[in-house]
Order: structure tokens, then sequence, then C-alpha cells
């Protein structure tokens, strides 16, 4: 008779402890819940909280924007490198907005989660990659910006969001090649300012010292592009401290010669008097790109820089305030003609300065 084979009985793996089994359930990751999720469940009213009670909702909006504006990463860390040519005056660091807020309860989330959007800047480096801060990708960016705002506008149910501003940092080249108009051309995006950032680096062949010049074929496609709400528009001109006259010389012939019209028929033009000119300067780095600028230093490693900006506000705007607009610009204004010719601002008069050995290799 064969022996029947005997099957060894495997005896069962030991139960973990149990502190194991509570420490997996623990680390064990929830999905993030999206917004639908979170606006499923019923708000609680809040009935407690003064801040639902007794204040009405525009004085709370004013609230939340104070504690959701944006502003610089404060930790030394995530400064960006001083030895840059985007680094600059508000600009030393990544901007973040805080949105510990938006976790508080279901009501506030409700009523704000849309406000760091809608209050922050919304930055745009219109240049080479290696002019813009690393966490910028120059390739995806806009295209990124207007999907955004595409879903906000769908998510509050409105056919444009209404932003605080757009900020463009472009090389001249950039500019006058379209990419403003780009970056401004969505349906569902309506800033309320746009300000137009010309750095030191940014000017025509500022290599060879050439004179500063500003050409203007860009300017009626950017007005065609203006939002119904934008009422602003703010040109930033940045050199050297010691082309300083030639700075101001443009921005003269800018306030006398420039206006934006939109579609709406509105034109954006400059006051003659008061505020429409600020200036205002900073020290920074001569070195960028591995190379020392020691033609433009004014001390070893700085380069002194000088900024003039002019504003554009609504014609009426300016009237009622008791402003005064050009007598050139007011008679182009009657006709809505852009003539480049008449708005290009050239300096034909300045010349470089002569400087065989304007950088060293660092």
């Amino acid at each position: 008779m064969a022996r029947t084979k005997r099957v060894r009985k495997q005896s069962p793996e030991p139960e973990p402890p149990r502190f194991l089994s509570r420490l997996r359930r623990r680390n064990k990751k929830k999905p993030v819940p999206t917004p639908e999720d979170i606006l499923s469940v019923p708000d609680n009213p809040q009935s407690g909280s003064p801040l639902f009670r007794l204040l009405p909702a525009e004085v709370r909006n004013q609230i939340f924007a104070l504690a959701l504006t944006d502003y610089e990463d404060p930790s030394p860390d995530n400064h960006y490198d001083d030895n840059t040519c985007f680094t600059r005056p508000s600009y030393f660091a990544p901007r973040r907005t805080d949105t510990t807020l938006l976790r508080t309860c279901r009501a506030v989330y409700r009523e704000c989660r849309f406000l760091p959007f809608m209050l922050t800047e919304q930055l745009h480096w219109l240049s080479f990659d290696e002019r813009a801060p690393p966490e910028y990708d120059v390739n995806t960016a806009v295209d990124k910006l207007h999907a955004t705002a595409m879903e906000i506008a769908q998510q509050m149910g409105q056919e444009q969001v209404q932003i605080e501003g757009i900020r463009a940092f472009p090389q001249m080249f950039k500019l006058e090649g379209g990419e403003l108009g780009s970056l401004l051309r969505s349906p569902y995006m309506d800033p309320k300012r746009l300000t137009i950032t010309i750095r030191h680096a940014d000017w025509w062949n500022w290599e060879d010292d050439a004179p500063l010049r500003f050409e203007s074929s860009w300017i009626s496609d950017v007005s065609d592009e203006l939002s119904p709400s934008l009422n602003e528009i703010c040109i930033e001109m940045e050199t050297l401290e010691r082309k300083k006259r030639q700075v101001d010389r443009i921005a003269k012939m800018m306030i006398e010669r420039w206006f934006f019209k939109k579609l709406d028929g509105t034109v954006l033009v400059a006051d003659t008097e008061g505020s429409t000119r600020q200036e205002s300067r900073w020290r920074g780095t001569s070195r960028w790109h591995n190379k020392r600028w020691i033609r433009d230093e004014t001390e070893e490693g700085v380069i002194d820089y000088y900024i003039v900006s002019v504003t554009f506000r609504p014609r009426h705007v300016i009237e009622r305030n008791g402003g005064k607009i050009s007598e050139h610009v007011s008679k182009r204004v009657e006709t809505y003609h852009y003539d480049n010719d008449d708005l290009r601002l050239r300096l034909p008069d300045e010349t470089p300065m002569d400087c065989p050995e304007p950088y060293i290799y660092e």
C-alpha cells in the first residue's frame, strides 16, 4: 500500500503589532478634494462669527483681499541669485500667496476661492528663458494663464474673470513681434491694469550702448486687445543713470505723442501735468550670463539704474481731474489714426559711449 504524503499545514503569518496598523492607516494618503467635493456639502451658517453675522459681504471681501494679496517670498533660501538680469525691486524672490485662509471653513472658501488668482499681478517675461526666473516657462506660461482664466470664468458662471493686473517684462524684439498682444488675447480675462517694464538689458543693442529708441508698430495691435475694464497702462523704462537724459527725452515724447484706443472707443492718454510721470532709482548687479559689464559700473560689480514711468488713463478721467493732454495727441485721437512714423521715438543726435572693452568674462 502506497504511503499517503502528509501535507504540512502552513501556520498563518503573525499579525503586525497594533501600533503599526494604526501608523499605516494614518499615513495612507487621502485623495485631495476637488472644489466640487468641497462645495457639494452645505456651508455652516457661521452664526456665531462676527465676520459673517455682522459684516456685509463687501467688507468681508476687503478683509479677505488683504489676507490673500501676494508678496515676495521672505525665505532667504528662495531668493533669486543676485547676478541675474531678472532680479530687481519687488522681484528679488518668487511671489507667493498664503492660502491658509481658504482652509478655515467652507463658507470662507466659497466666498473667496478665486481671489488669489484675481488679486495677483500676473507676471510674464516675454524674453529668452535665461532672462526669466527659473520657475517661469517662457514656452507654456501664457497658454496656462489663458486656460486658468477660462476655467475660473466658467466656474464663476461669467464670460470673463476680472483680475487686478498684468505685468510684462518684454525684450524689444518680443514686444514688436506681437507677443504682448498674444498675452492679452484671451476672451476670458479682464485685467484692470497693464504694466510694461522695459529693463536696461531689454533695449535694442544695449550691449553696444546704442541710443535708446522705442518703436510703435505694436501699439495698434495691443490696443485691439485691451479689455473693457482696463483703465490704466503704465510703461516703465529702466536705463543707466548716465543715460538719464536719453530716457527722460523718450518719456517726454511718449507723453506728447502716444495714445491707446480701446475697441469700446475709450482712449487712454498721458496727462502732460500732474502724476503721469514718476521716477525711481535702484542699485543692482553688473554681472549676468558670466559677464561683468565694467563699462556701465559705478563701482565694482554695481550699476546705478534710473527708471521713469509714464501712465496712460482714460481721457475723460484726466480732463475731469483738471489734467491736460498734448495738442498733438488731441488731434490724433480725433481720427484714431496710428502713424508709426510719428509715434516712433528716436534720438538721432545721441551717440554711444566709446569703450573698447565693455565687459570682461568671469
